[in-house]
């Protein structure tokens, strides 16, 4: 049955991200950026253009490495996208393996499995697209799983895996060694606390600096609490009306409510397990950038695992079996009944509410043939949604960068040249009208339009 519903889900989902990848429904933040610095990785160099950082300046994804062999044999955006999809999925058969160590029972088990499977959140993690820490869910639970089984080096070698795919899966990496710690298990949970906070440490001290001399870009994220997790965490200690003013506009309850709510809030029953995704939560809650308060996008996919697990241990802390069954067929309600109505699967409200690329646009055609005009080689400068099909080369900008420096970087520093750049692939309608005044302005010199219909322009630079 799980492996049935596993299948169904990647089938299902996976054809509604291929048209959406088709339609030109990805984008360059942040599918364009993993998709270069994967392919980067895989030529020996590491500097993004799309974000103007280098990819160990931007965060120390080692995981990343996994999966250069396929970009070797052509692999790209589409794949990374279809790879998170699966993996993710593949995170309810740990989370069954939980349920029935703990539960005694594989049909009482594969609720909470099939729980996290069509949980809102995951859904729209799918819609926003690869990122690590979403990827990272799957080996955090098989580390869990390993752990409460007592087979040590599993469990190093895949909290390792899923820490290696994002620095801030440290902090939960060590939260769980705390976890360890309190159920007895004191020499693993030491050791695993050691080795996140030494990893996080050298990340956050030695590696990113090394790559961005100009700073965490991060650090404006959190207005005058600071710049730095130093900074920030003594803000949060030392100004506790600030911190509560902070979770309070973030919506603290709602963002619990979203994430533990689709789960039957089951997770209140374990809270110590809660702990894993603690920090994220903070992390999310406390910034001024509304955007990570948001349970539908990729800050929430710590949280969530550390819901997961603590549901499934939650539902063992129920001794009576009538009260357990109950519990059990609730979860399983409210667990279908949210995947509906908060969800963006087919079978959701929000489907066809254009968060997906179901049908080609009229100028389709028109966009696949913009694409093919740069080389391989050619460096060239594309719009937010054109630029994913462009990334596989070593110089490609989100448009207006190089010419005016936006997202690029921390705060913009070392911009490139733009007389560098060979050629423009770009969709007007993705442009302010300031944007297209400097588009304007750059193709009144110097440059052969070859494409310029319907709002999609190709140009080659001819200086």
């Amino acid at each position: 049955m799980l492996a049935i519903a596993i299948a169904a889900w990647v089938v299902m989902f996976g054809i509604v991200m291929v048209r959406h990848h088709r339609n030109f429904g990805t984008f360059a933040f942040d599918l364009g950026i993993f998709d270069q610095s994967i392919w980067l990785m895989g030529e020996g160099e590491g500097f993004n253009t799309v974000r103007g950082l280098h990819t160990w300046g931007h965060h120390a994804s080692v995981g990343y490495y996994l999966f250069v062999p396929f970009y070797w044999l052509g692999a790209g955006p589409l794949f990374l996208d279809l790879s998170q999809l699966v993996i993710l999925a593949a995170g309810a058969i740990p989370v069954f393996l939980l349920g029935r160590d703990l539960l005694k029972n594989e049909w009482v088990a594969l609720v909470p499995a099939l729980a996290f499977l069509i949980h809102p959140t995951n859904q729209w993690f799918l819609r926003e697209g690869f990122h690590p820490e979403v990827v990272a869910i799957t080996p955090l639970l098989w580390a869990v799983l390993a752990a409460r089984r007592r087979r040590w080096v599993a469990y190093a070698i895949w909290m390792t895996v899923a820490v290696s795919f994002k620095e801030d899966i440290a902090l939960a990496a060590a939260m769980f060694g705390v976890v360890l710690v309190v159920r007895g298990h004191r020499r693993i949970g030491a050791v695993t606390i050691v080795a996140a906070l030494g990893w996080l440490a050298f990340v956050s001290t030695v590696l990113i600096p090394a790559y961005s001399p100009a700073g965490d870009f991060y650090g404006q994220f959190y207005g005058d609490f600071g710049d730095t997790p130093t900074e920030v965490a003594w803000s949060v200690v030392s100004r506790p009306g600030d911190t509560i003013d902070r979770l309070t506009d973030a919506g603290f309850f709602g963002y619990l409510r979203k994430l533990g709510g689709p789960l039957g809030l089951l997770a209140l029953l374990s809270p110590l397990t809660l702990l894993i995704g603690a920090p994220q939560v903070m992390i999310n809650l406390l910034t001024v950038q509304s955007f990570t308060w948001s349970t539908w996008y990729h800050y929430a996919a710590l949280p969530l695992a550390a819901c997961t697990v603590a549901t499934v241990e939650g539902l063992a802390r129920i001794r009576r079996r009538a009260l357990l069954i109950a519990m059990v067929i609730g979860l399983a309600v409210v667990s279908v009944t949210t995947a509906v109505v908060m969800g963006v699967s087919p079978a959701s409200g929000y489907y066809r509410e254009g968060y997906w690329a179901l049908a080609p646009r009229e100028a389709q055609e028109l966009m696949e043939q913009a694409v093919t005009y740069p080389g391989s080689d050619d460096t060239v400068a594309a719009t937010y949604n054109l630029l994913p099909r462009l990334t596989h080369r070593r110089h490609i900008y989100l448009f207006p960068n190089p010419w005016m420096t936006l997202d690029w970087g921390v705060s913009g520093e070392n911009p490139h040249d733009p007389t560098t750049v060979q050629w423009l692939v770009l969709d007007r309608s993705k442009l302010d009208p300031g944007e297209n005044e400097l588009l304007d302005e750059i193709l009144e010199d110097g440059w052969t339009i070859h494409l310029d219909e319907a709002g999609i322009v190709a140009a080659e630079h001819s200086g």
